[in-house]
């Protein structure tokens, strides 16, 4: 029924490989992540980058 739906109507699920693109989108870039034996550094102004680039997107501006 659900892909009757989805036929009939409209494309309403995006692609796997569009899911992939946008889940990639969301990663920080390597060098703003610092692994050690003993902890997980992030740098905070490009994990905050990422999240506005995100957010515009969203809201289309």
């Amino acid at each position: 029924r659900l892909r009757e739906i989805s036929i009939e109507h409209a494309n309403l699920y995006p692609s796997y490989y569009q899911v992939q693109q946008a889940k990639k989108d969301c990663y920080l870039p390597i060098e703003a992540i610092r692994i050690t034996d003993t902890f997980v550094e992030i740098n905070l102004q490009a994990l905050l980058d990422v999240t506005v680039h995100r957010m515009l997107k969203v809201l289309d501006i």
